[in-house]
């Protein structure tokens, strides 16, 4: 006996029919999803400047490639809480970059997530001034890890394709795509980046759902 799993357009079918019947009663399973809320922090090692805290549930990170070569390369990134420019509520996200090389994010804690399940990640961006590493650049970026254990990096995988990264100046844009997660998912969490690109980026208003689940159908 054997497994498999529905083929994608049988999964696309079955995602548009549960989107339909409960697109408005789906929780949003973020904490935190609006970053109203920030809370005091020091500054850890490879954390960027943080004048504001941290956002509540979420936590900062930054790097560059070039430091696996040389430990003293410099790094301009800084998290913010911004309530000016924000999509909704009192505050957003505010994550700029100095230079081309920096890798600034934020991470949602981890959370239990289920196998065999389709969710649906939104969240409101806008950019201002990005300007993507011309070698290999991306820009503002957002994208979902899962994995078997509670380790943060033990087996991960990066699920499915992330929305396509954007540079330049726009204004709100909804990124939005579809998670599947696999058979041995236990855990996820959503990363907010600015990768590799110097400029602002701002994150608002982010929706995770569990919106369907894909069929496994058993084979003799």
């Amino acid at each position: 006996m054997r497994s498999f799993i529905l083929p994608a357009l049988g999964m696309a079918l079955m995602l548009g029919t549960t989107l339909c019947a409960g697109e408005e009663s789906a929780p949003n399973l973020l904490a935190n999803p609006g970053f109203e809320v920030w809370v005091p922090a020091e500054r850890r090692g490879n954390w960027p400047l943080i004048p504001d805290g941290i956002p509540e549930d979420w936590l900062p990170g930054q790097s560059a490639y070039e430091q696996g070569r040389d430990h003293n390369f410099p790094v301009q990134g800084t998290v913010a809480r911004d309530t000016v420019v924000k999509h909704s509520g009192g505050a957003s996200l505010l994550i700029e970059n100095g230079l081309t090389t920096d890798i600034t994010d934020v991470i949602c804690q981890q959370f239990a997530a289920e196998p065999n399940t389709i969710y649906r990640f939104r969240v409101w961006v806008r950019g201002e001034n990005i300007v993507a590493n011309p070698n290999d650049g991306c820009g503002a970026l957002a994208w979902c890890h899962t994995r078997p254990a509670e380790d943060m990096w033990k087996n991960v995988t990066t699920t499915n394709k992330p929305p396509d990264p954007r540079a330049g100046t726009f204004d709100w844009t909804r990124f939005s795509w579809r998670i599947e997660t696999p058979p041995d998912a236990r855990f996820m969490d959503i990363v907010l980046q600015l990768r590799r690109a110097s400029g602002k980026v701002w994150y608002d208003d982010a929706e995770l759902e569990a919106v369907g689940r894909i069929t496994v159908v058993e084979t003799y």
